[in-house]
Order: C-alpha cells, then structure tokens, then sequence
C-alpha cells in the first residue's frame, strides 16, 4: 500500500483507487502560464543568505524571500524563479520577510519553490514558513501566474487565509505543500479568483478551517484534508458563485466544533463536482455533503463515503441520504449526474462478507456492517484500495452470495488477498467458506490479468461454463499468486480443465485438494496451457478427461508437480494421471500415482505427446489398475533429456513400464527384471535408482 505523510490507514488505503480517477477531458483547455513561461532565477538561504547580495547566482543568495521578490521587480525581470534552500523561515529578518508581516507576493510570475540544499542542486529537506501565530503566511492579492511549490506553510493566523489569502487574480497553482497549525479563520482562503489549481496539498494539525473557496473557479487534485480539530461548522466550505471541481482527495477523521459538515456548499453556484473522494468524519454525527441553497450543475461521481464515520451521505433541505445503497440515484443524491459511488468502511484494513449477519443495503464491509456479495466486497477492495477480503464460512451460492448478479466471481485488480472460513468477528478463522455455483453456466472464480492475488479457505464447487475453460476456477494471464487450502470439487468444463484451468500463466502456486472433477477434452482436475514457471502440488482423487485425468499440460515451461493422484480416469487418448504435450522443464516429483484407470487403446497413467523436453521424474510411484496398463507412454515421437531416478512401479496394477510407440521398446513390468536402470529401455537419457515393487 501507498504510505503517505500524515494519513490514517484507512485514508490512505482508500486513496490508493482514488489517484485513477482524474478524468483526462478535464484537463483539456488548461494550461497554467505560471508552469510553462521560463524566469530567471533567484536565490534564498536563510542560513547562508544575505538581502545585501544579488541573489541571482547561487554563490551569493538573499536571506529572505519577501527580499527576492522585491527585488526581481527592481531588476526589470518580466518574472522569477526563486529557489529556497531548506530551513525555518520566519517573519521580521528571519528568512520570510525583512520587516514585520506577512509574506506578500505583490507581484504577477513569481514561482517559489522550495526545499533545495544549500548549493540549490537538489532537493534536500524542507522549506518551513512561519509566523510564530502573528501574522498571516502568505498573502496572494490581485496578482497572476502564482506557483507555490515544496513549502511547508505554518504557525499562522489571520482572517481571512491564516496559512495562505489567494484574492483575485487569476492562475495561481499552489502544489506538494503542508499546511499545519494554522490558527485562525481559514487556513486556505481563496476568493474570486479566476483560475486557482490545487495539487497534492496536505492539511492537518489545523484549528482554521482548512479550506475556503469563494466566487472563481477551483480545481483542487489529490489533497488529504485530515486529522485537523476546527473551530467552525465544516472541513470544506465553499461559497455563493464558486464553481469547484475536486478530485482524488482525502477528507476524513477531522472534528469540528459544531455542525459538523465535510463539504458545506452554500449557493447560488454555477458548478460543483466531486470525483474519486473519500469523505469520512471523525464519528457518525458528520454529514458528508451539504448543499445549502442551489447548484447549476452537481455532478458526484467514483466517490467512497465512510460508513462509520458519517451520519449521512448528502443533505440538502429536507432530503436526507443516509447510510442506503441507493447512492447512484440522482433524486436521492441530489445531484444531476452521480455514478459509481460507494459505501466503505472508514476504520479497517479488510473487507467482510457473511452470509448471516450482512445487511442487504447498508453493507460497508466492516466486521459490524458485513457486506452480503463476495463480488461485491472484491469489486469494493479494487475502488478503496483495501487488499485483504475476509469471508465468512457459510454458503454462498449463484446470487445468494456469490454475485448479486447471478454469476461467478470475477478478479481483475492486482494485490487481491481473499480468504475464507473466518468465524463471526473476522479475528479467526476455522473451517472453509462454501462457493456453490449449483450447476450454472460459469465458472465459480475467473481472474484475468492480474498478479499477487491470493485465494484460501474456501470450496469450490459447481461450476459448469458452456463455452470456456476451468469448471471451478479459470485463469488467464494470472502471474505470481496463489490458492492453497481450497478444494475444487463437482466442476464440470466442457473442453479443458474441470477444476482449474490456467492459460498464459506464470509464477503461481497452487496447494489444493481437486475432487470429483471433469473435463470433456483435457484435465479433468487441472489444466495448464501457455505458461512458465508454475508449481501445483496437493491431491487429486476421482477427476476424469478424456487426456490427463489429473493434470493436461500442454506448451508449458518450467512446470513443478508434487501430488498425489489417485482413482483419475482417462478416456481414448490415454494419461490418467497426468497428460503432457510439447512441454519444456517438467519435474515430477515425490509423487503418488495410484489405481488411476486408463481406457481406450493407449492405456497409460502417464503419457507423453512428442516434443517434451528435459522431464525429471524422480521419487514418484506409479501404478495403475491392470495388467493391461503402461506406466509411461510415449508417443509421437522421442522425447529428450528425459531422467529417470529413484522412482518406483507398482507391478501388480501395471502391464508395462514403458512403452514407445515409435520404436519397439515396450518393457514388462516384471519383479524378477533387472535393468530397469537401463536408459536404453526406459526411454530416458539418464536412468538410476528405479526400482518395482509388486
């Protein structure tokens, strides 16, 4: 997860989804004069400066910046880059200023920017203002092409804008600085101000309110507003003939002395919209929204409400949206656009679902407010960030738990951790979570381009795709994840993979029990096409495919297999244990293979379809269920690098040991044989240590 200065885990949890949520459209027609006109340059140390230097060359910088800007006019410059090195910059001679007051930036094209070392090379710490709780920081009146960048802005108090007044003027963007106990009024006042760009600001520590937005047009982008105690009724306050745009940002666990509002909006305003927020308060006496008076255009849309932390969700006049799932619907939000918003939980790292005690409608996910659809809940981890989904055991079945819209569940988002079996409370778990599709046309779990997914704690069962592969569990293009103690069970595919079916896969683990399984074509429990690299280990007992009983590989690299397969059934084309086909790397090893019937005209437990190169078979036993049995078969031709090392045939359910079909080298599986060490004879270059037992 993303860490971020000065958020609460749940703040920043939920802001890791909100960063995507920047509409491109929005940025056309913008372009910000301040960021892209060069200046010339000035310099500002408040430990090594001096206002009786130029400071327009490093070697000889000013002491304060108030100075560099006075300055700059003086020198004719049409604007200025000022670059401040690290340090605590205070009024009155002290780096901020040269007299008492507040910073005033009186001219247009001043960039500031701060945090450099002292040789202005790079970035070394940071640029703190501060007015020790006398003045305002910064005051921006009537002026244009503002940029503030790098600065920590604190210690302030004035009204309006105790860290920073932005009045007039137009094309101001202050970015990547902290506001912090500011004490009076505002912290942030802007006021009719034609064109004003807030990025990735921090407010917190503040007794002010932390932003105030009057007449003028606002963007504000990916700030977190938290952890503020403010004397006033709101956290945002916007006001009559402001037209505000926020996106990507964190407002939560703030306090205020009364009221208690996150956004207060008081019209009439021309444009309000609010995409890809976290609103929360600090307890359940908080509104999330307030609109006080009318807005032209309300558009609320991809925004996550904290659910224990808000007593309502949208408040306008008398409507009243509380903690209902009907956030999406414009007459309840009041909005004339709303999509896409949630319910989430404002104080947990993990995701609930529970098939007892959820709550059909006001469902956030926390363990008090389980959500009722695991789909829902992996839908819900993806938008908020949160990684860790925790179900409860019981029975979830095709929409009644599963997916409210009747089908299996889907996974498309990387980091995704669900686990099942948890009892009541989510603090422990004990058991399995029951995954029933009853038969119907999907496949129980499809994830699809993804990674570090993981799946525990859960039976599988059920599930019958028509036209696709993977009965219970279907993979395509899944790398470095995992599903151990899970059992797929009673899954049908109609081609490949009854219990699972992975394509295009790589670095993944599976630690399963596969029971009961079948495919019409290949891997009645598993199926692997297309990969590298993937380990599969666990039981496999009673699958049945017309190829590969237990496991069909098919154009695979580097494939580690450590199982026991047991009573897996193959059809015509033979392999009832496993079943390979131009594959590369395959270790097979301190495996069972044991009363696996074999039928048709290549009966073998297993079977290998030429070319398979470099297979190491070793410490395995094999058998079958006849005497009309080959253990290992190859067919089509050769097979290269094959070894063949301390493994044993069971000689009383097994014909033959071996059997090539392009040459004449079928072997009896006979007690009383002795060269079955012969590479010559088992069909592999390198042989040792076999052995038969009857």
């Amino acid at each position: 997860m993303r860490k971020m200065l000065f958020l609460l885990p749940a703040a920043f949890l939920i802001l890791a989804a909100c960063e995507l949520f920047y509409p491109p459209a929005f940025y056309e027609g913008i372009v910000l004069k301040a960021l892209t006109n060069e200046k010339p340059v000035m310099y500002v140390s408040v430990l090594n400066g001096n206002d009786a230097n130029s400071g327009t060359n490093k070697s000889e910088p000013l002491k304060n910046i108030q100075t560099a800007i006075l300055k700059s006019t003086d020198y004719g410059f049409s604007g200025v880059l000022i670059k401040t090195a690290a340090g605590f910059y205070s009024y009155s001679s002290n780096g901020l200023t040269a007299s008492f007051g507040p910073l005033v930036v009186g001219r247009s094209d001043v960039t500031i920017v701060g945090g450099f070392d002292e040789s202005f090379s790079s970035k070394a710490g940071a640029t703190v203002l501060d007015t020790a709780a006398s003045y305002r920081v910064v005051d921006i009146q009537n002026v244009s092409r503002i940029v503030l960048d790098g600065l920590v802005i604190q210690n302030g108090n004035g009204n309006p804008g105790s860290g920073a007044f932005v009045n007039g003027g137009e094309d101001i963007h202050i970015r990547n600085c902290v506001f912090n106990n500011q004490m009076n009024g505002e912290v942030l006042s802007i006021s009719n101000t034609a064109l004003c760009v807030l990025d990735n600001l921090v407010f917190t520590g503040n007794s002010a309110v932390p932003l105030s937005i009057s007449g003028g047009n606002t963007l504000a982008r990916n700030c977190k507003i938290v952890s503020n105690s403010i004397n006033g009724n709101s956290v945002v306050s916007i006001g009559p003939g402001a037209s505000v745009r926020i996106f990507a940002s964190v407002i939560t666990n703030n306090t205020s002395s009364f009221n208690q509002y996150v956004l207060y909006a008081e019209g009439p305003m021309g444009f309000l919209h609010l995409e890809g927020n976290t609103f929360g308060g600090a307890n359940t006496n908080y509104h999330a929204i307030y609109i006080s008076n009318s807005v032209a255009t309300l558009e609320i849309v991809k925004n996550a409400f904290q659910i224990d932390k808000l007593m309502t969700v949208f408040y306008k006049g008398f409507l009243q949206v509380g903690n209902i799932a009907k956030l999406n619907q414009p007459p309840f939000i009041g909005a004339s656009v709303s999509m896409d918003n949630f319910i989430a939980p404002g104080s947990v790292s993990y995701l609930c679902v529970s098939s007892t005690t959820c709550n059909e409608t006001n469902g956030s996910g926390s363990s008090t407010l389980p959500l009722r659809h695991i789909q829902e809940a992996i839908d819900l981890a993806a938008l908020s960030g949160i990684d860790d989904v925790r179900v409860e055991t019981g029975l979830y079945s095709n929409g009644g738990g599963l997916n409210n819209l009747g089908s299996g569940l889907f996974m498309n988002n990387d980091n995704i951790h669900l686990s099942g079996g948890w009892i009541a409370g989510f603090i422990s778990h004990s058991g399995y979570s029951e995954l029933d599709m009853g038969g119907s046309a999907n496949s129980v779990i499809q994830a699809a381009n993804c990674s570090n997914i993981s799946i525990d704690g859960f039976i599988i069962r059920n599930g019958h795709p028509f036209s696709a592969n993977g009965g219970g569990v279907s993979w395509n293009n899944v790398s470095y994840s995992v599903i151990s103690n899970c059992v797929l069970s009673n899954n049908v595919s109609s081609s490949l993979g009854g219990g699972m079916c992975l394509e295009n896969c790589s670095f993944n683990t599976l630690s399963l029990s596969i029971i009961s399984n079948s495919a019409v074509n290949g891997g009645g429990g598993v199926s692997l096409l297309y990969g590298n690299s993937n380990i599969i280990q666990g039981i496999f007992n009673n699958n049945l495919a017309n190829y590969g009983g237990g496991i069909y590989i098919n154009a695979s690299y580097n494939v580690f297999i450590n199982a026991d397969f047991l009573a897996c059934v193959s059809g015509n084309m033979g392999g009832s244990a496993i079943y390979l086909y131009s594959s590369t790397n395959i270790k097979i090893f301190n495996s069972l293979m044991s009363n696996c019937p074999a039928n048709g005209a290549t009966k073998s437990v297993m079977e290998l379809y030429a070319p398979v190169v470099n297979l190491e078979l070793t410490n395995n036993r094999i058998g079958g269920t006849d005497l009309f049995t080959y253990g290992i078969m190859e067919y089509a031709g050769d097979i290269s690098g094959q070894k063949m090392v301390d493994n044993i045939f069971l000689t009383n359910n097994l014909g033959y040991l071996y059997y090539d079909t392009a040459g004449p080298n079928t072997i009896s599986c006979d007690a009383s044989w002795g060269n079955i060490n012969n590479p010559a004879m088992t069909g592999a270059s390198f042989a040792s240590g076999n052995g038969v037992l009857p």
